[in-house]
This record gives structure tokens, C-alpha cells and sequence, in this order.
């Protein structure tokens, strides 16, 4: 066994025939999320596949809050893209960590920003605000968008932006969004690092994963 650069271990197997025994050791990431916490999985899962890092000193900080630019920044990673574009929003400072996302994901029709032009990279992204640009993001790489929930179920269904119902309602059916409890999907709330990790280790399983196949 021999580790690589990147953390990565090779294997090189013996001539002849030979028997292999493995054991395997759960890698503890951040001292602030206990094996029992609810998002304990998606925090190391979104590490692992370079979604999210923690916020320093073994720390993931499950309860501050997730940006828009955030998102942005993570699909840009997603994509692969090295394509750049021209910056139309007047609050988007050039050379930060998020202009070339943003800048691109503006161009792909993947985010449009607020009606007043604006785009508010600093802004808490809201659990609607990521469903919708989730789903923008989808069709761009041409995942199947077409399934979808009435969301009957949840009590607070008449609080979601109409610019988002059609893709909520498309995340509740994929399970992307299963609620806050008391059946409520809580669209106008900002989304934690917690459960912005949870959405996104779904979202890279069933959408990801499977159209990389």
C-alpha cells in the first residue's frame, strides 16, 4: 500500500495468488459533530467530495448560515466549467472567491439575481432560493426535471415564492427536501451549513452520481 500526494493509498497486488484482508476505521472530520448528530454523514460526505470544508480547527459549525455565493461556488466546482463571462451584477466585486462562479452561472441562466439587479453573493441563501437554483442548475446539465409533488402535505405551502413552487415541488418529489418537521417545509428560512450539507449529499447522489455513471 502506498499513499499518494493527494491522501489517496494504491494498491499494488502480488504475483501469484494471495488472500486480502481490509478493515476499515470511520475518520472522525470535526470535533463539533458527534457520530450521533442528524447531518454527522453529510458533513464528512460533503468534505470527501469537495463540497464544503469546515470553517477551521476541525470545525464543520453546522448552525452558521449558508451564502448564495456558496452555492454558486460549489455547482461552478460542479460543473467543471472554465468558461468565464462578462459580470452584470453591480454588487458582484471582481477577483473575489465567487466572481467567475457567479459571473457564469449568470450566463448559463442558472441564477438571474433580485429584480433590482442585484445579486447579494452575501446574502443567507434561503431554502427556496437553493431548491430554485439547484433545479436551474439540473437543467443546464440536463438531468431529468419532470418529476414532481403537489406538496399537500406540508402546512406552510402557501408561503413559497411562485417563482419557486415548480421547483419545490420538484425537490420534494426527488426528496431533496423532506421538511423541518410538523410538516413544514420552512421555504423562506435560511439554510444552514447543516442542512445545506444534508440537500447536498442528496442531491449529489441522485442527481450527480447517477448522470456520471
Amino acid at each position: 500500500v502506498t499513499q499518494n500526494s493527494d491522501g489517496t493509498y494504491s494498491f499494488q497486488m502480488p504475483a501469484g495468488g494471495v488472500s486480502i484482508d481490509t478493515e476499515y476505521t470511520k475518520i472522525d472530520y470535526f470535533d463539533d459533530v458527534d457520530e450521533n448528530t442528524w447531518y454527522d454523514e453529510a458533513a464528512w460526505f460533503c468534505v470527501v467530495h469537495g463540497l464544503m470544508a469546515g470553517t477551521g480547527e476541525r470545525r464543520f459549525d453546522g448552525n452558521l448560515d449558508t451564502t448564495r455565493a456558496m452555492l454558486v461556488a460549489v455547482l461552478y466546482r460542479l460543473s467543471q466549467s472554465e468558461e468565464t463571462a462578462e459580470n452584470i451584477f453591480p454588487d458582484v466585486e471582481e477577483d473575489k472567491w465567487y466572481t467567475e462562479a457567479i459571473t457564469w452561472a449568470a450566463k448559463n441562466n442558472i441564477v438571474s439575481g433580485y429584480g433590482n439587479g442585484n445579486f447579494g453573493p452575501e446574502d443567507i441563501l434561503t431554502r427556496e432560493q437553493m431548491i430554485a437554483i439547484l433545479h436551474q442548475y439540473s437543467k443546464f446539465m440536463g438531468y431529468d426535471v419532470s418529476k414532481k409533488d403537489d406538496l399537500g402535505a406540508y402546512h406552510d405551502a402557501d408561503y413559497i415564492s411562485d417563482w419557486a413552487i415548480a421547483q419545490m415541488q420538484w425537490a420534494v418529489a426527488n426528496g431533496l427536501i423532506t421538511g423541518v418537521g410538523n410538516n413544514l417545509v420552512s421555504p423562506q428560512t435560511g439554510a444552514n451549513r447543516a442542512q445545506f450539507a444534508v440537500i447536498m449529499q442528496r442531491y449529489y447522489t441522485d442527481f450527480v452520481e447517477r448522470n456520471t455513471d
